[in-house]
């Protein structure tokens, strides 16, 4: 590949990820920087920062930057040379950074990188957003914060449509329309008072308490480091903690905490930061298939399936085939070697291609009706409205919610050609003339589970119900006190009054209360809907923090609850026992290296289960 050619690839890339249509892999993407810099250390390119803005457009009131990356802790140790004062480490969120501009205590502008002189201007969608303040009194300034989706948000609303939290976030933060932009939050990294008596920072920490504890906003988490051996401890904390984040993280930035002990030189690639990414547990394997899969928002994405391969004591038989162009790019194909990881250790993606397979033919036709597809920015939809797709995604994403097993594709698509197409529809069937006639005993296993599944949580049915609200915000609602009957009546400005239910959301949860209230009240007569649930502690585990890492027989939800109710701690906690519940203990993954690393103990689900007196 030329120059001019490894130039135009990463510009295309960079183009793409800010749109959250990525059009190839992150570490893809850093190898062929580094083939760049290794070819051509003098290109352009290698010192330009993120993409030029598309439509609306600000200028940012200080140049945007990136931040140039380690690539191991030799690399590490130089750049902390000569540095007394200590550094910062502080999680690095993968997701978009923002920057927010207030004139005299309000929100003026909010604009994306861009290119790190102009961004574009999303300012609209910014103040709808989770952690953000359109008033701040007296504060005149500016913030730099990063845009994520909360992981659980994503599995629990968007994952059958999109491949990743941080590309959903970026696509919904650009959306003309606003629509999904309470499910995005920020966490603050930066701020600087342009007021003359405004506060004077003297070190990165300062900045950060600043930003809590004046202007009551969260912020990323932090460290405290003195030199390699410190910022070696801290990445490790970081490391451990990231499959338990709020948000998915890739790495950690690393600051001189003295903010004027270095001179950061160039502000589109300052030298006073540094990145250092988490490596990825990869394994090298074989694409046998792609599959073309229409979901319950129309959405049709491509699936990769691959040789089964063990990555992070995990098999990974599929990964996420992102978008169409992405695979094109990255020439993806039946027959490729590639290197496949496991994003934040709980989603298979493809990282790198070793070798080309045969060509990708992508479909102009919906799999699901067989529709023409129509072109959404990088990602096709079906136009049709009556798609079975749809109408098994409702299906599917109810029994996901109530965690019934035994029904797969084939099953959800007969199901829906017998005219099952809503949750209650299920239940309305009778176990012989239907279930055992139609699918035989695995329909009369189905029948037994739904039959065992008739005391559902409240938020849980409403969610399946409601689009773009998850079972959280009804939690939310109903731990306020107003009960389930009376969301299904209640209007916007009742729900308003709930802390963290904006009038998006409000006008959200109305509209689709309304639509689907015929549907709720029919499955009502099957299920019975019950509070909130309860956490309870006390028992067999006290004194234990605890976490939960790799597949496993029993869901890492009903372990936690397990845990919580037997005393322990989710999430570890210095002077508790701190256990790392994973599927094989003697592991060589990352994860397993550094709690090993960390003195923590790793145990088996079954000596967890045994631990805790529920076997």
């Amino acid at each position: 590949m030329t120059v001019k050619q490894m130039e135009q690839r990463i510009r295309k890339a960079r183009a793409a990820y800010y749109k959250g249509e990525p059009v190839m892999s992150d570490l893809a993407f850093d190898r062929l920087v580094d083939e760049l810099r290794a070819t051509a250390p003098g290109s352009k390119v290698l010192k330009e920062v993120g993409a030029k803005p598309a439509g609306s457009t600000g200028k940012h009131s200080i140049p945007m930057g990136s931040l140039k990356e380690a690539k191991t802790f030799e690399e590490m140790a130089r750049w902390m040379s000569g540095v007394k004062g200590g550094f910062l480490v502080t999680d690095k969120v993968d997701g978009l950074s923002l920057s927010l501009d207030y004139a005299k205590g309000r929100l003026t502008q909010a604009l994306t990188r861009g290119n790190g002189k102009v961004g574009e201007d999303v300012t609209a969608n910014v103040r709808r957003m989770q952690n953000v303040k359109d008033e701040i009194p007296g504060f005149t300034g500016t913030l730099r914060g990063e845009a994520f989706m909360p992981v659980s948000t994503f599995r629990e609303k968007y994952e059958g449509d999109y491949a990743n939290p941080r590309n959903t976030a970026a696509g919904i933060v650009r959306r003309h329309s606003g629509e999904g932009a309470p499910d995005v939050a920020l966490r603050y990294f930066y701020a600087r008072n342009a007021g003359a008596n405004g506060p004077h920072f003297q070190t990165r920490r300062s900045m950060l308490k600043f930003i809590r504890e004046e202007l009551g906003l969260l912020t990323v988490e932090a460290f405290r480091a003195q030199g390699i051996r410190g910022f070696k401890e801290a990445w490790r904390q970081a490391e451990m903690t990231r499959d338990t984040s709020v948000y998915e993280m890739d790495g950690v930035v690393v600051y001189v905490d003295n903010c004027f002990e270095r001179d950061p030189g160039d502000p589109f690639l300052p030298d006073d930061a540094l990145v250092y990414k988490f490596a990825p547990d990869v394994g090298t394997t074989t694409v046998t298939r792609i599959e073309d899969i229409a979901g319950r928002s129309g959405r049709v994405n491509p699936r990769v399936h691959v040789e089964p391969v063990k990555v992070g004591g995990v098999t990974v038989t599929h990964a996420t085939g992102n978008n169409y162009p992405w695979l094109l790019e990255m020439n993806v194909g039946v027959g490729a070697r590639v290197e496949v990881s496991r994003r934040g250790d709980t989603i298979p993606a493809i990282e790198s291609v070793l070798e080309k397979g045969d060509p990708l033919l992508v479909p102009t036709a919906c799999p699901s009706c067989g529709t023409r597809t129509k072109r959404d920015g990088a990602y096709l939809k079906c136009g049709n409205a009556g798609c079975p797709a749809k109408d098994s995604g409702a299906v599917a994403h109810w029994l996901k919610l109530i965690e019934l097993k035994g029904v797969g594709k084939k099953m959800l698509a007969q199901l829906v050609a017998l005219g099952v197409k809503r949750p209650h529809e299920l239940y309305e069937e009778d176990a012989n003339d239907f279930w055992v006639e139609h699918f035989g005993r695995n329909g009369f296993k189905v029948w037994k589970q739904l039959q065992e599944k008739k005391a559902v949580r409240a938020e849980i049915i409403l969610a399946a119900h409601v689009p773009n609200v998850g079972r959280k915000r009804f939690r939310a609602i109903m731990d306020a006190g107003i009960p389930f009957e009376e969301i299904l009546v209640s209007g916007p400005a009742r729900l308003q009054a709930v802390d963290g239910i904006g009038e998006s959301v409000a006008d959200t949860i109305v509209a689709g209360v309304r639509r689907e209230a015929k549907n709720i009240l029919a499955l009502t007569e099957h299920v019975a809907a019950e509070g909130p649930a309860r956490e309870s502690a006390g028992g067999a585990l006290d004194g234990w923090a605890v976490k939960f890492t790799g597949k496993m027989e029993r869901k890492r939800a009903e372990l936690e609850a397990i845990a919580q109710e037997r005393g322990a701690r989710v999430g570890w906690k210095k002077g508790m026992r701190n256990v790392l519940v994973i599927a094989d203990p003697t592991s060589q993954s990352n994860k397993a290296k550094a709690a090993r690393s960390a003195g923590h103990e790793l145990i088996s689900e079954a000596e967890f289960m045994e631990a805790a007196g529920a076997v």
